[in-house]
C-alpha cells in the first residue's frame, strides 16, 4: 500500500528532473557555443562559464545517450545494430 502511494509523486519528480533531455541536452550545447563566440571577444572574462557550461553539456549529452541506449536496449539484431547507429549519432553531435 505504502509503495503504491509513492508511484504517482516519483513519476511527477521524475518527469521534472529528467523529462525533456534531449531539448535540455541541445539547449547546453547551445550556450556552449555562444560562450564560445563570446569567448573570442573576451578571452579571460568567460574562461570560468565556458568550462561550467561544457561539464554541463557533457553531463547532459552522456545522460541523454545513456536514455536512448536504455530505451532501445533489447536482445534482436535490429536492436543491437538500431542502438549502436543511434550511440554514434548522438557521439556525432558532441
Amino acid at each position: 500500500m505504502k509503495l503504491e502511494q509513492l508511484k504517482f509523486p516519483l513519476r511527477k519528480l521524475n518527469v521534472k528532473c529528467f523529462g525533456h533531455i534531449s531539448f535540455r541536452a541541445e539547449k547546453a550545447s547551445q550556450d556552449l557555443k555562444e560562450a564560445h563566440m563570446a569567448l573570442h571577444d573576451q578571452l579571460h572574462t568567460f574562461q570560468g562559464q565556458v568550462a561550467d557550461l561544457r561539464k554541463k553539456a557533457l553531463f547532459l549529452k552522456e545522460a541523454e545517450r545513456l536514455f536512448f541506449l536504455q530505451k532501445l536496449s533489447c536482445n534482436t539484431p535490429y536492436c543491437v545494430v538500431l542502438s549502436k547507429f543511434k550511440e554514434l549519432e548522438i557521439s556525432l553531435r558532441i
